[in-house]
């Protein structure tokens, strides 16, 4: 709100000052707004996630990680799980992570086709969306992945479960990736229920 209402005031300035005073003005402003928060004067800077997204703590991690190393009974299953790992690992710790449709974004360079994620109606890609009790700046931890299967054979579905340790509230999702180019990309990111 506050950088929208910065940015609302300097395209007003910049709308009465000169061409060149203006462009300054404005660049003043890109760079305060793009300023990470919690910036040091002395250029040394703090650790702050961005605002779509609540840090993922360690031992999080790890559990993503273990989970991926579960037994599944499928060897075409297992192939595809352990070549997209790094792709399914991102897509985890978003999931879990996210506070905002707009952290999903970053997952545009791994997708079939890109898109935008931040739309109003775009609020149910975020697990966390509609979670009324969840402190949002702790990640869900990620309680299961189940539902693996593999429709075609360029392509692997898994559900991904997630639970707020804080409140007990949960979600799932569905996500389907496929093999193209010898590349796995992110397919379908499905509403969270």
């Amino acid at each position: 709100m506050r950088h929208t209402v910065t940015a609302a005031l300097a395209l007003g300035l910049a709308a009465t000052a000169t061409p060149a005073s203006a462009q300054t003005l404005l660049d003043k402003v890109i760079q305060r707004i793009g300023k990470p928060r919690g910036t040091a004067a002395q250029g040394s800077s703090t650790t702050i996630p961005p605002a779509a997204l609540a840090a993922i703590s360690p031992e999080q991690g790890a559990a993503i990680d273990q989970m991926l190393t579960a037994p599944v009974q499928d060897a075409a299953i297992v192939a595809a799980r352990t070549s997209a790992w790094p792709l399914i690992r991102k897509l985890l710790a978003t999931g879990s992570c996210a506070t905002l449709p707009a952290a999903w974004n970053a997952t545009n360079r791994d997708a079939l086709t890109p898109r935008d994620y931040g739309g109003y109606f775009e609020d149910g890609v975020v697990p966390m969306h509609g979670l009324r009790y969840h402190d949002k700046s702790r990640c869900l931890d990620v309680y299961r992945l189940a539902d693996w299967s593999k429709p075609a054979n360029n392509a692997l579905q898994f559900r991904a479960y997630y639970i707020a340790a804080d409140s007990g509230e949960a979600r799932n999702q569905l996500f389907i990736l496929q093999q193209q180019d010898g590349r796995w990309l992110v397919r379908t990111i499905d509403t969270a229920f």
